[in-house]
Parts: structure tokens; sequence; C-alpha cells
């Protein structure tokens, strides 16, 4: 030591200040072998369906965490990667298809803290598709990779029929059943469809034969409510401007498309006047209730959400409703298929004089009783339809038992 003269061959003898000893020997970085492991893997039954990925941050033993990987640390700087393909050796942050940030879930008993992350939205027919995960964090300039984690929607289901009966038994065969019909409809990997293990599982006596047998009825439809006039007394049609289409999207969540025509008296106009606008009012099933209950009426301020601006897009002109435009809604958690959403549009033009489309009620099931009513629907849209009301009822069921509101 350049102080005292010892000659020094242990770092701990060193006394450092700042990273320095007096004697000019940096003080070592202690590195830190992270390992990200996943610790549960779960489905978001949402608009969209989504994998939520359970992960913890750990030493190389994966005992507790890494002293340096505080909570406010993890939730600022770790990540999870998602891969619809399987990445290999390239999985390395920028060649992901979806990044995650963490939200903290919790402490156990051993120290180890969970955190978790969402991927990205699965569309319907890539229900049996395998998705690719894995945890990412920079500390001290490292960056750390966990192991590749797969997972789909079908393992998911698979793990629900096999270790629990009741419900969420019954839904899960109703979400392998609706991204089977999906995939047909689609024409999307038609040779490997995700239902072709429920017989399978029957053989393995895990399952009871009788969900492989027909479980949609006509019963489970209902139609749309309709709005009550009272309720509507601030969305009064008008003779110009109306609501010409309803469907549904289907590629992924469950959308509703609504179009409006828009035809000024003798005007062939096929865009809004300058200055013009186009709003879409929504209210939920269950915020009308509510609003009907309080004795109050729907307004522009107690709708649910509204789409506006670069939402409405212009479609068709037709001589009976001159120009139409369409937006696309939120999408709809499954829980809320069988109900019905209130939807109003309204045009505004630059003096502040308004026309209004009066308020409507539709739902996906009325889209399926319309399309299963139709000669020229194609039948593999029709049990699309027939699966996606079987799942939205078993949803609404489970949604019921775990007082999910």
């Amino acid at each position: 030591c350049s102080e005292c003269g010892e000659v020094i061959t242990d770092n701990e003898a060193h006394s450092y200040v700042d990273g320095f000893c007096a004697c000019g020997a940096e003080e070592p970085v202690v590195r830190l072998d992270i390992r990200g492991v996943s610790r549960a893997k779960s489905l978001s039954l949402n608009d969209v369906i989504f994998i939520n990925a359970t992960v913890a941050f750990t030493n190389t033993d994966k005992s507790v965490n890494a002293e340096r990987m505080t909570q406010d640390y993890v939730v600022q700087n770790g990540k999870i990667l998602f891969w619809k393909t399987n990445p290999g050796e390239n999985a390395v942050i920028g060649t992901e298809t979806h990044m995650s940030d963490l939200t903290f879930s919790t402490t156990y008993k051993d120290g180890i803290r969970e955190y978790k992350g969402t991927s990205m939205g699965i569309p319907t027919k890539e229900y049996g598709d395998v998705i690719y995960y894995c945890t990412y964090i920079v500390v001290d300039g490292e960056e750390y990779y966990g192991d590749i984690i797969e997972y789909s929607v079908l393992d998911y289901c698979k793990n629900q029929i096999t270790k629990k009966s009741g419900t969420i038994e019954a839904l899960s065969v109703a979400l392998l059943n609706y991204g089977t019909a999906a995939q047909l409809a689609m024409s999307y990997k038609t040779d490997t469809l995700v239902n072709a293990c429920l017989p399978e599982l029957v053989a393995d006596g895990v399952l009871a034969e009788s969900f492989l047998e027909e479980s949609f009825s006509e019963d489970l439809l209902q139609d749309a409510k309709t709005p009550e006039e009272s309720m509507t007394v601030n969305f009064a049609q008008s003779n110009n401007t109306k609501v010409t289409a309803k469907s549904l999207l289907l590629e992924g969540s469950v959308v509703m498309k609504i179009t409006m025509g828009y035809k000024l008296v003798g005007d062939m106009a096929t865009a809004l006047p300058e200055g013009a606008s186009i709003s879409y009012y929504f209210w939920s099933e269950k915020t009308y209730d509510a609003i009907k209950a309080s004795g109050a009426v729907l307004t522009a301020d107690n709708a649910d959400y509204i789409k506006t601006g670069e939402d409405i897009q212009a479609s068709k002109y037709s001589t009976k409703y001159g120009q139409e435009y369409y937006v696309e809604a939120d999408g709809l958690a499954a829980k809320n298929l069988g109900q019905t959403m209130y939807i109003a549009a309204v045009v505004t033009e630059a003096d502040g004089t308004e026309s209004c489309t009066g308020v409507i009620g539709y739902s996906p099931e009325q889209y399926a009783i319309n399309q299963l009513g139709k000669t020229s629907t194609k039948e593999t849209t029709k049990e699309l339809c027939r699966r996606m009301v079987v799942y939205g009822e078993w949803a609404a069921k489970y949604a019921k038992e775990m007082g999910w509101s």
C-alpha cells in the first residue's frame, strides 16, 4: 500500500473510497448471474386473448432475488420479449414481435418477487400457434436473457381441462371449438385444428364424452335490446342521418362495425361539409341500465367512450343514404358477447348544427341471429357464429363465478 508500505495480496484488505483504494487499486465489480425464470402462465379473456406471463429474476440457484434487483429497478428496467415464431439463437432485443413492460405481482416466502407481462393479442384462428417469450434486463451494462418459454391458448385449455372441472373446463372446450371454427372460416391451418385434442382427452379419461356433443342451441340467442325512447331524448333521429349497416369483425377480437349515412337534401356531395365532424357514442348494457336506474338519460358525457376524428372512415356513396361513414368499436370482452351495446352517431356542422342517427342497440348475438337466418351465409361462417355464442355464454358464467364485474 502506498500509505503504509504493506504488501497487500487480498482484495478484501483494501479500503475503498469512491471505488478506489489509497494504493490506487480499483474496487472489483461483482457481476450478478441473473436468470429470468417462468413462474406461471395464464390467459386474459378480454376483448382479445392475451398470454399473461409471470416471471422472476433470481440468482443462479434460483432461491432468492439478486440483492441489487430491487422491485423498482426490475419494473423500470425489466421486460418480457415475445415472438410469434421461434427466435432460436436470435432471441435478442430488437427482433421481438412484442415487448411488454413489467408490473410487480407479489413476493413469496422464499423471497422471490414475481412480475407480470402481457403478450400481443392472439387472433381467434391462431389459438393453436405457439408464442415464444423470455425475460430481458440490463444490470451494470450487461444484458441478461432468460430461457425461451413456449405457450399457446391450446396449452392453457388442455391444462385447464386436465386439472379442473366445472365451468372453466366447459369454457376451455368452448374456446377450442371457437378457435377451430375460426380456422375453418378463415382457411387457416385447417390440417391442425385446435379442438382435435378433445377426443384424445376423452380417451385419456380427463374429459367427459358429453363435451363432444353439440353444445349450441338457438335458445341461447337473444335479440339486441331496443333503447327506450325516454332514454334517448338527446339523440333524436334526423331525416338526413341514419345507421345503414351493422356487422362484426371476427379476425381478432369481436368488434362491431357500424356504418351511418349522411345526406343533405338535394345535395349530391360525397363528403361532409367543410368544418363538419362525426362522433360515435357508445354505452354498454351495464352503463345504460345504471343510467336508467338513476333516473337520468343518455348524454354525450355519460357515454362509455366516443369515437371521432381519424377513427371515422369514409365508405361508399349511395343515392338512398348519401355519403356513408363507418367506425370500428372497441373490442368486446368475452363475458359481454351476449349483451347489447347502445350506439349513436352525430354529425356536427361548422355552425354547430347537429344531425343524429338516433340510438340503436346491437350485439354479437344479434349478428349471429342475422347470419344464421340467411341462406347466403357460408356454413363455416354460421358455425363460427354458433361457437362464438357458446364461448360467450360460458365466459359470462365463469366471470359471474369469479365475481368479475
